[in-house]
């Protein structure tokens, strides 16, 4: 099953969900897979044609794409400069509720995107897209996750594929 929203894992009779972000108080055992931040991005094309942003503040003239996930839309985007940490309200054109379609929006060209690592790391070594405001960066780890329910007994089908799911995290550290 595949959803952006939190799913109840044990009502939906789940062995194993990946959660991305801050956990809420649960009985589920969380383990972390992979640290992960979000950074600002864009294509070239993008910049090409409407100007790279050099503070935060520049993003109010630019199409800022937002997640709406949650039931919260996440268009208070964190920053960090001498004096601390600052949101800035961003606005743009395309709202969606998924992050890998927020993501092919950027790479569409759409506009700029606040963005996990996870998805952007290799096609920013590929140069398909711009990592923006890097010294204003909010580095906060939003970790990805494996739950799974609490129990004395492991499931070795639950163990295995947690064992894998951390061999397979291990390039993005």
């Amino acid at each position: 099953m595949l959803a952006d929203d939190v799913v109840d894992i044990s009502n939906e009779g789940i062995d194993v969900a990946l959660r991305i972000g801050e956990l809420a108080n649960t009985s589920l055992i969380a383990k972390k897979l992979v640290s992960n931040r979000r950074i600002i991005c864009a294509t070239s094309k993008y910049l090409e044609r409407y100007g790279t942003p050099t503070t935060p503040d520049d993003l109010a003239y630019h199409n800022c794409l937002t997640l709406n996930a949650h039931k919260t839309t996440l268009n208070q985007w964190r920053f960090k400069d001498k004096s601390g940490f600052r949101e800035i309200s961003v606005r743009g054109n395309f709202e969606v509720n998924s992050g890998e379609a927020l993501y092919q929006a950027v790479l569409a060209g759409l506009g700029i995107g606040r963005i996990a690592t996870f998805l952007t790391d290799q096609d920013a070594r590929l140069g398909q897209v711009v990592h923006l405001l890097a010294e204003y960066e909010d580095d906060t780890d939003v970790g990805i996750y494996a739950l799974f329910p609490s129990s004395r007994y492991l499931l070795p089908k639950v163990k295995v594929f947690v064992d894998f799911l951390e061999k397979s995290f291990l390039h993005l550290q």
